[in-house]
């Protein structure tokens, strides 16, 4: 019937078109079908996306909360150091009380072992001191404090060398902390105080020229203080 309808022309162009249209269909066919396919991958990168985009986020609070887990440990060794600083403190301005009064009650009658003794046992505690591995500012100007006080005692037992020596590691801990702090009137003060034992103990030693040095070193840091705004 088809025939009958249609010219030979117009059928044989009909029939080379044929597959053609069969082609396109096949294609059209295909593109539906796979439409599911290319929206369910779409959607599985979007979430794949969302969950990486929630660790991210759960990496940077749990990031924060370290920071801050951090900031408070550091707080709260900052305030245990003050407080051992602080502690030790105490100890050693009373063990340089009684120190000072022995020294002063020099030419008072006393068995010669028991000075020694009591010389010695201040000794090792200051010697404690020197010895801690803390190096923040407090625990430094422990150690010089107790570095002039070894080398009061060392002075008084007769060991001159290891006097001077000491004296020195004192002046050195006052100046490095008066070179992070210049402004300190403290650090001055205790630094000068230094520079006196050690020219006390270089006068020991028989050595008056560089005994002399060293208290004009301290009587100039001395004047500075004065010289300074109050």
């Amino acid at each position: 019937m088809l025939n009958d309808r249609l010219p030979f022309g117009g059928l044989s162009r009909l029939r080379g078109f044929a597959p053609m249209f069969v082609v396109g269909v096949v294609l059209a066919v295909g593109a539906v079908s796979s439409a599911p396919r290319l929206f369910a991958q779409d959607q599985g990168q979007k979430t794949q996306a969302e969950e990486i985009d929630a660790l991210r986020k759960q990496v940077q609070a749990l990031t924060k909360e370290v920071e801050q887990l951090k900031r408070q440990l550091v707080e709260e060794r900052r305030r245990a150091d003050e407080q051992a600083a602080s502690s030790l403190r105490q100890a050693r301005q009373a063990l340089d009380d009684q120190l000072s009064r022995l020294v002063r009650d020099n030419d008072k009658p006393r068995p010669a072992n028991l000075r020694g003794l009591l010389l010695r046992q201040a000794l090792a505690f200051y010697q404690e001191i020197v010895t801690a591995k803390d190096d923040g500012a407090a625990a430094r100007q422990e150690k010089a404090h107790a570095f002039q006080r070894i080398g009061e005692i060392q002075q008084q037992l007769g060991k001159l060398a290891e006097a001077e020596k000491s004296c020195r590691q004192s002046i050195a801990l006052w100046e490095q902390l008066l070179k992070e702090s210049p402004s300190n009137a403290a650090y001055r003060r205790n630094l000068a105080g230094a520079y006196r034992q050690l020219s006390r103990v270089l006068q020991s030693t028989g050595r008056p020229t560089e005994a002399n040095a060293a208290a004009e070193r301290a009587k100039a840091i001395e004047q500075s203080l004065d010289k300074a705004p109050k």
